[in-house]
């Protein structure tokens, strides 16, 4: 059991709202439950398409100047 504390923030795209009990409109509650998410960070729900919601998003990032971070190589030395 390895306890990591959850992630730092959250962000979540649904169609499906958790009244319905489908698990894709699981709750950031039960997330911290799991451990998945910390109890303190921020976390943004959007009830929307991801065809509407993530090119919103992705232009806004794009115009702020946020870069994407590098992944590390993984070819061998």
């Amino acid at each position: 059991d390895q306890n990591l504390g959850g992630h730092a923030y959250a962000i979540q795209y649904t169609t499906d709202a958790p009244h319905w009990g489908g698990l894709s409109g699981c709750t950031f509650e039960e997330a911290i439950s799991w451990g998945k998410e910390a109890p303190e960070s921020p976390r943004v729900q959007c009830f929307c398409d991801a065809t509407i919601a993530l090119p919103i998003v992705a232009s806004g990032l794009i115009g702020s100047g946020v870069e994407r971070a590098r992944r590390p190589s993984r070819s061998p030395q």
